[in-house]
Order: C-alpha cells, then sequence, then structure tokens
C-alpha cells in the first residue's frame, strides 16, 4: 500500500524531536529555497553539526527520477548534503543525518536540481549525497559558477545552464540551451571519481577541474543526452567572445577521454592553460577558430583531435598516440605539434614557424614542461634529443601527412617514418624537413626550399 507522507509536517516533527533543526542564518547569504509552488518541493533544514540538507522528492517514473525545483540553489564551503537516504546515514561532511522521510525504502536513482529564480547558483563547497549514490544534475538557465565545488558519492555530476528536456517517464532526455555561462574559479571543481557534463552557452575555466572524464558543450544548442546529439539554435542575446576560455591558471584534467565542443558559428575556444586526458583521448571542436595561447597546453596519453575554422597555436600540443588537425582555413603553429604515432593536418593555409613532428617518443607521465621541452627529436638517426632539456625523445614509427593549398614553413618538420607533403604551393625557405624513411613532396604549383634541409633515410621524391 502506498503511504503518503505530508512533507512540511513530517520535518516539522523531526524539528521538535531535535533530529533537525532550520537553516542557520549563516547559510543565509548563500540561501538554498525550495520553489514552494511546485507540488511537490523539497525541504531544507540543517544537520546536528550545521551543514545545510536538502531533504529530496520522492522519485517517480521507471528511472527513478527525483525532480526538485528551488528558486536558489548555493553551496556554501562548507558544503550541502543531499539527503536520498531514508534511515540515518553517515556522510563524510556533516556526520550522521537523519533520514529523508520522503525517501522511505525507495531512493532516488537520479536526481535533478532545478533552479528557476534568475540567480547564478554559487557552489563553494562540497556537495555530498547521503544514502544511495545518484547521478546528479544542477540545471541553472541563470548561470554557474564553482569555485572548491566537489562531489562527493556522486558517480555523475552534469551542470547545465539549459532548460531541461524530460522523456515521458520523467527522466531528463537533454537540455535547451539558449543562454547562461558556467565559471570555474581559481577554487576549482573536483570530482575524480565521476564523469563530469559542462553545457552551456558559455564557460571560463580559471581553476583546474579535475573528473574521471570530461565532456563540455558549450553554445546555443538542443543537446540529447541519449545519443550525443547536438543541434545548433538561436541563442538569446549577443554571442559570448569564446565558447570555451581555458585561463593560465585555468586547467582540464581528465583521468579519461576529454570531449569540447562549440557549436556557435564564429566562436571560438580558447587555451591559456591545460588541457589533459591522463589515459585517454582528446576531442576539441569548434565553429569558430582554436587559439592555443604560451603557455598553453593539451596533452593526451592518448590521441588529439582538434577541428575549427583556424588553428592558430603557440603553445604544445602533445599527444602520446595520434594527432590530427582539421582547420577549414589555416593552421599558424608557432609552437610545438608532435605525437607518438601519426600527425595529419589538413587546412587551406599552414604557416610553421615551430616544430611539427610524428614519431616522437614522449614521456606523457605528467603535463607538458613549462618551457615546452616535449619536443620532436629534428634528427632522423633516432638518437636521443637533448635540445632544450628534452628528455627521451627517440624516433620511432609515426608518419605526417599535410595536405594544404598552400604550406610555408621554416620550422621544423619531422616523421619517424613517412613524410609526404601534398600541397599546390611550398614554401620551406631556412626550414628543415627530414623523414627516417621516404619523404615525399608533392607541390602541384610551386616549391621553394631555399637554404632548406630535407633529409630522407628512404627515398626522397620531389
Amino acid at each position: 500500500m502506498k503511504t503518503t507522507i505530508d512533507l512540511a509536517a513530517a520535518l516539522t516533527a523531526l524539528c521538535a524531536l531535535g533530529l533537525y533543526a532550520p537553516v542557520s542564518s549563516a547559510q543565509a547569504t548563500l540561501p538554498i529555497t525550495p520553489d514552494k509552488s511546485a507540488n511537490p518541493h523539497p525541504v531544507v533544514t540543517t544537520s546536528a553539526s550545521g551543514i545545510p540538507v536538502v531533504n529530496i522528492t520522492a522519485p517517480v517514473g521507471p528511472k527513478g527520477v527525483s525532480n526538485n525545483q528551488l528558486t536558489d540553489y548555493n553551496v556554501g564551503t562548507s558544503g550541502v548534503v543531499i539527503a536520498n537516504n531514508g534511515v540515518p546515514a553517515q556522510t563524510q561532511i556533516a556526520g550522521w543525518v537523519q533520514g529523508n522521510p520522503f525517501i522511505g525504502n525507495t531512493p532516488a536513482q537520479r536526481i535533478l536540481l532545478q533552479v528557476t529564480g534568475g540567480n547564478v547558483s554559487q557552489l563553494l563547497g562540497p556537495s555530498e549525497i547521503a544514502g544511495h549514490a545518484a547521478p546528479l544534475v544542477v540545471a541553472n538557465p541563470a548561470g554557474i559558477a564553482c569555485s572548491g565545488c566537489g562531489f562527493v558519492n556522486v558517480p555523475r555530476v552534469t551542470l547545465s545552464t539549459g532548460l531541461p528536456n524530460f522523456d515521458a517517464d520523467g527522466s531528463v532526455a537533454g537540455f535547451n540551451v539558449t543562454q547562461g555561462h558556467i565559471d570555474i574559479g581559481t577554487g576549482g571543481l573536483s570530482a575524480q571519481s565521476s564523469p563530469v557534463d559542462l553545457i552551456t552557452r558559455a564557460m571560463t575555466i580559471n581553476g583546474q577541474i579535475w573528473a574521471q572524464s570530461i565532456h563540455a558543450v558549450a553554445g546555443a544548442n538542443e543537446v540529447d543526452l541519449a545519443s550525443g546529439r547536438v543541434t545548433p539554435q538561436a541563442g538569446a542575446g549577443a554571442a559570448p567572445q569564446f565558447a570555451i576560455d581555458v585561463h593560465a591558471l585555468g586547467g582540464m584534467y581528465g583521468n579519461g577521454a576529454v570531449r569540447l565542443i562549440g557549436t556557435e558559428a564564429g566562436v571560438g575556444v580558447r587555451d591559456t592553460g591545460s588541457i589533459n586526458s591522463l589515459t585517454g583521448d582528446i576531442q576539441l571542436s569548434a565553429n569558430g577558430d582554436v587559439t592555443i595561447e604560451a603557455p598553453g597546453r593539451m596533452q593526451a596519453a592518448g590521441d588529439v583531435h582538434v577541428s575549427g575554422t583556424n588553428l592558430n597555436s603557440a603553445g604544445h600540443v602533445v599527444a602520446a598516440g595520434a594527432l590530427g588537425v582539421t582547420a577549414m582555413q589555416g593552421v599558424t603553429n608557432s609552437g610545438t605539434l608532435v605525437a607518438g604515432s601519426d600527425v595529419s593536418l589538413a587546412a587551406q593555409g599552414i604557416d610553421n614557424t615551430g616544430r611539427i613532428g610524428a614519431g616522437v617518443r614522449l614521456n606523457t607521465a605528467g603535463p607538458v614542461p613549462e618551457n615546452g621541452n616535449a619536443v620532436a627529436n629534428p634528427n632522423a638517426t633516432g638518437r636521443s634529443d637533448t635540445d632544450s632539456g628534452a628528455t627521451a625523445n627517440i624516433t620511432q614509427p609515426g608518419s605526417l601527412t599535410i595536405n594544404a593549398t598552400r604550406l610555408t614553413s621554416s620550422g621544423q618538420l619531422h616523421a619517424g617514418t613517412d613524410l609526404r607533403l601534398d600541397v599546390a604551393k611550398a614554401a620551406l625557405d631556412n626550414g628543415r624537413v627530414d623523414a627516417a624513411n621516404a619523404l615525399t613532396i608533392h607541390a602541384s604549383q610551386a616549391l621553394s626550399n631555399r637554404n632548406a634541409t630535407l633529409a630522407a633515410g628512404g627515398p626522397l621524391t620531389l
């Protein structure tokens, strides 16, 4: 038999017994305010240790979704407990908390906190789910600012400035994003054992994000969670300067894959900080320019794939696997583009004054050093490169392929096996092009190689 509980009356009784207390005045500056016009709605109290507790609504539907509507949602530095426990439970941040009377014996399998009041959510401390672990979604079209936020007992974290779309069973099917900004402040975001999804019109990364994996979608979009389909749409107000902006002290560190997507036309991605996949791949695509400013870096233990209108890189892009770059217009590189395996560049025009190398043995145990010393071996003999302090950069199998209408390179192009240039016009003056095996330069209209070094361990074809 299903029992109906009067939510407010139940918690009033618990307060009278001393098991809960009203939210303290110390939390008033960062309020958590349920939307009482919603039925049902969550109820907020505090634990005996003074930590706010959000007693979520009873889950509904076959997927067990607890949909909680709030006019304000914020997390102070001491944190917030999200009660998904029907009986008393031990938590890391608040000690023992009493059972949520709305949960009973049926904890939520998914938790949605839907914020509608028009104020940015400030997440300045840890959010811990008491009791049964469940994916957590915080959706606030007004924006989300996270600095020092963390997540405990949360197997997946989703922060979005979109309006949730729902399936017939009440579960979140995706998001309708037309506005809003996610700001990761200097305190960063910590969710090392959980995948993190960031779905917003624009995001700024001033601190470090640590997560199991990172999936960031920026732009005015309809986002379908099940298929991963992203459909651009008209945004509200002026377009942002950048879809994703990683500042010098900011960084993204995913133990697994890092996938970054910017869909808004003409709005690019900028990295002045660090984007890292410690064991997987990085995929970055933008409907505008991709800019990597020194000392910005992008490094993966697997492959790196970058696509955009233009790639402008003065930083370091390092893949222990393969590196692929596709630019609708041009690639300008004054930094380092290297991979332990194959490298492929495709663009209308390519200007290189830096180093582009394939088949480079790299130490990817940590981020690229500040001085950018994880660089290609300029020698085709297979010996160690100790230039500028680089270590163990020994040639190994890896081909370099460049397809462009125009190629200008006064820097270094290197391949551990074959190197092939398919271009209309190539200017290699004062540069170096070397391959451990075959070197093929096919310039259908013009080739200039004044004071250039062309070296091959196998056939050299011009």
